[in-house]
């Protein structure tokens, strides 16, 4: 089994490191790393071709949910924070889902029974965590 799992998070903040600023280019935080941690990559429906989250209902800020085609889901996102409940969350091998968050942040908080499976490519241009 070929499992992959990217996270894709920019930062332009400064950082101010020992009294000087710094630019901070690319940022791995403590929570994407717990991220990564808490999926469990066994074999399942998320592996097939088709399997991108489901059910997503916005329940705080403002986005938009859509496919932009075939194995293609953007999350355009026009408030600074925003929570999203979804029934499921899995993203199937060759799949993406884009968060256009702008450097907002979004909260997805996955509220079925299923264990989500990351298998495609999850990118932000903000910050986004999985519950």
């Amino acid at each position: 089994m070929n499992t992959r799992f990217h996270i894709n998070y920019i930062s332009n903040s400064n950082l101010k490191v020992a009294g000087k600023r710094r630019r901070n280019i690319v940022s791995v935080t403590a929570a994407c790393l717990a991220l990564s941690a808490s999926f469990y990559f066994g074999p399942g429906s998320a592996h097939a071709q088709d399997a991108l989250p489901t059910g997503g209902n916005v329940a705080a800020g403002i986005a938009r949910i859509s496919g932009t085609g075939t194995g293609k889901m953007l999350i355009d996102q026009s408030s600074s924070a925003a929570i999203i409940n979804w029934n499921s969350f899995s993203i199937g091998s060759g799949n993406t889902v884009n968060f256009a968050n702008g450097n907002g942040a979004t909260l997805n908080r996955v509220t079925g029974g299923s264990v989500s499976n990351i298998n495609g490519l999850l990118s932000a241009t903000g910050s986004v965590y999985l519950l």
